[in-house]
């Protein structure tokens, strides 16, 4: 995972070269320090297998509309490798941040994640039209995706969050601090039941989930490492 700050793009490609070559399954680009979709764009020239995606993409920053022909683009670059995670932020990175309103982000996830699916599953010449409580669309696309089927994740750690993600989504993306105990005991139970009265496999979820680790032969020399990348978090 790329969290953007204190590297270059250009050591971002030689490590993602790298984890490629060494085994890695996944590099996904956090959108703080950076962009995300610049980013993701240049590893998918880098590297061949591995799998991409964002870690998370802010809804509020980006509409539907500028979001699904961003994925289109990227998916048909990495040859049907990207993976989407999405989220509604917080009032910090939606007001301090980018001056938007912080407003019913249930709702508008619920939506964002619908009209994502309707551009991914339209074809070219086939018009869209959305009418939702936060957003609508009327568009007729040119571009025939890669994928019908590019994954959705949508962030969420509280319970009502994560059961919008489970129904509308491929998966959710958790936040880095989490306790395995708390995914096993709280979050995994409320997708399942989610998922169940959606209609849909609750088994299909996918959970995404970053862990710091601090690489040392001593391991106390190892844990400051470790406190330092969780109060940049």
């Amino acid at each position: 995972m790329f969290p953007g700050g204190g590297m270059s793009m250009e050591e971002m490609l030689a490590i993602a070269r790298e984890a490629e070559e060494v085994g890695f399954d996944s590099l996904y680009c956090v959108e703080a320090w950076r962009s995300s979709f610049v980013p993701l764009a240049a590893l998918a020239r880098e590297t061949k297998r591995v799998r991409l995606g964002s870690y998370v993409l802010n809804a509020y920053g980006h509409s539907p509309f500028i979001t699904g022909m961003s994925a289109i683009d990227l998916d048909e670059l990495s040859h049907g490798r990207l993976l989407l995670a999405v989220g509604s932020g917080n009032r910090h990175i939606n007001e301090d941040y980018q001056g938007i309103p912080h407003e019913r982000p249930l709702r508008k996830m619920r939506e964002y994640v619908e009209l994502l699916r309707a551009v991914f599953h339209a074809h070219a010449g086939e018009e869209i039209v959305y009418e939702g409580e936060v957003h609508r669309m009327r568009w007729q696309p040119a571009i025939e995706p890669v994928r019908a089927d590019i994954p959705i994740y949508v962030a969420g750690i509280y319970a009502r969050m994560v059961r919008v993600a489970a129904r509308v989504g491929d998966g959710l993306a958790l936040g880095a601090l989490l306790s395995p105990q708390y995914i096993r005991d709280v979050i995994r139970p409320i997708a399942r039941s989610a998922a169940e009265d959606a209609g849909k496999d609750p088994d299909s979820l996918g959970y995404l989930m970053a862990g710091f680790v601090a690489l040392d032969d001593d391991r106390e020399r190892a844990r400051p490492g470790g406190r330092v990348a969780r109060r940049r978090a």
